[in-house]
């Protein structure tokens, strides 16, 4: 078992042998990379119309616990179904709570829904990241003590610690939100100069990085007037871009920043690399 403090800054999925996980990438207060692994119950909400008598919604719920699907190359079925009051529009409603083995087939699960008894269904359209977020309340940028499992070199999960640029990969078993713990995140600014605005057309001439503490300009462009400290000389292009990845493993920031970076710098460098 490890302990340790954990902020969240990115969330993504898997899948594992048909279930859905949680893939959260954040760090420590030591500035350790951390990939914090979790799951949550996957379901959605049936309405049901006013006034059903018990029986008859005993009934229904015995018709939707034999749903079974395979779609998609997986087999889902609904695992559970609990019988909630709500409210629902301003108004108290009872609900059936459809517990289901993966979130992508939630849909189709509230395809097989249509039946007199049931008004409305809801969450069926949710992605798995924002569900889990309401789900589990692990919030982004919020400080948590998390406890769980190391992954090391583990099978677990088909490897995926082993394909991770982490320095930890935990598999959660609790997370308590730290109160009153500030988060300064470590930012890191770049922009790319280029003789043509088509993604990948021609040579990246320079890159330039700034941070609170760093200042930096790379090009394999010289000059013959005098350069600044903070403009590196290297010989090519190639040279240029392992340096760059160099320096953003060096500084290791929270959010890589930039004017319109995800949409011309990055798939640039990438075209480029």
């Amino acid at each position: 078992m490890i302990n340790t403090d954990f902020i969240p800054l990115d969330y993504d999925y898997f899948d594992f042998e048909g279930r859905n996980y949680a893939k959260i990438i954040g760090r420590n207060s030591e500035g350790k990379r951390i990939c914090m692994i979790d799951s949550c119950p996957i379901y959605l909400w049936a309405i049901l119309k006013n006034g059903l008598k018990r029986e008859k919604i005993n009934r229904l719920t015995e018709k939707i616990e034999k749903i079974k699907l395979d779609t998609k190359g997986r087999k889902t079925r609904v695992e559970a179904v609990e019988l909630h009051d709500k409210n629902f529009m301003g108004r108290k409603v009872q609900a059936l709570k459809i517990f289901a083995t993966n979130y992508k087939d939630l849909h189709d699960i509230a395809d097989h829904l249509g039946v007199p008894e049931i008004e409305n269904r809801r969450g069926y359209d949710l992605g798995f990241v924002t569900h889990y977020i309401i789900e589990k309340k692990i919030n982004p940028l919020c400080w948590y003590e998390i406890s769980g499992e190391l992954l090391n070199n583990s099978l677990e999960f088909g490897g995926i610690d082993m394909g991770l640029d982490v320095d930890l990969c935990i598999k959660v078993k609790d997370a308590k939100k730290i109160p009153d713990k500030k988060f300064k995140p470590k930012t890191l600014a770049y922009d790319i100069e280029t003789d043509s605005l088509k993604i990948g057309q021609s040579e990246i001439l320079m890159i330039s990085l700034v941070s609170e503490d760093f200042k930096k300009v790379i090009t394999w462009k010289k000059t013959k007037k005098g350069k600044p400290d903070y403009v590196e000389y290297v010989k090519d292009e190639a040279d240029m871009l392992e340096k760059f990845v160099e320096y953003v493993r060096e500084i290791s920031p929270d959010f890589l920043i930039g004017y319109f970076s995800d949409g011309f710098d990055l798939p640039y460098i990438k075209a480029r690399a």
